[in-house]
């Protein structure tokens, strides 16, 4: 799952990144995000069932949270674009990410797992840019925010999908 999710991942944060700097219709933005969104959210809630059934351990559960909070990242984005939003619940929500990110970041660090320690640094760069950009007004961060989304899309979603994909990356 991860592998397949990464990738849409991958393609929706470049697909962003574009999208703003070339400022996009948002509801063409919304709609690819809403996908994607989807995809991810229904992925892990299917894997939610299977691990409730199965008994699934501590690790599956963090890997099905992990996942929906890419999911709801992309609605929220999705619904930001169609109806509007106050983006500072988004910022929140993004802080709250964030946090978890910098955990996951040091446990995978700590654990010997390096390649995931460094894409959940990489993540956590990428939604506390969220945070300091809606919560603080940062106006650098709005020429900032399409580049990163380009560059983590590229090195911290797409590239490790690929790799997943192929069995040259074993989990």
């Amino acid at each position: 799952m991860l592998g397949i999710s990464l990738l849409f991942v991958g393609i929706v944060l470049i697909s962003n990144g574009i999208s703003f700097l070339t400022k996009a219709d948002g509801k063409s933005i919304a709609f690819l995000n809403v996908i994607v969104g989807f995809i991810i959210v229904i992925g892990n809630l299917i894997t939610l069932g299977h691990a409730i059934v199965t008994g699934g351990d501590a690790m599956t559960y963090n890997n099905i949270a992990a996942g929906l909070l890419f999911g709801i990242t992309y609605l929220f984005i999705a619904g930001n674009f169609l109806f509007k939003l106050d983006l500072r619940n988004f910022g929140l929500y993004c802080a709250g990410a964030s946090v978890f990110a910098v955990i996951m970041s040091i446990v995978s660090f700590i654990g010997g797992s390096w390649p995931f320690g460094v894409l959940w640094a990489a993540w956590f760069v990428l939604w506390f840019s969220g945070t300091v950009q809606f919560n603080f007004k940062a106006k650098f961060m709005e020429k900032a925010f399409p580049y990163i989304a380009i560059i983590e899309g590229l090195f911290a979603a797409l590239l490790p999908a690929v790799l997943l994909l192929m069995g040259w990356w074993v989990l």
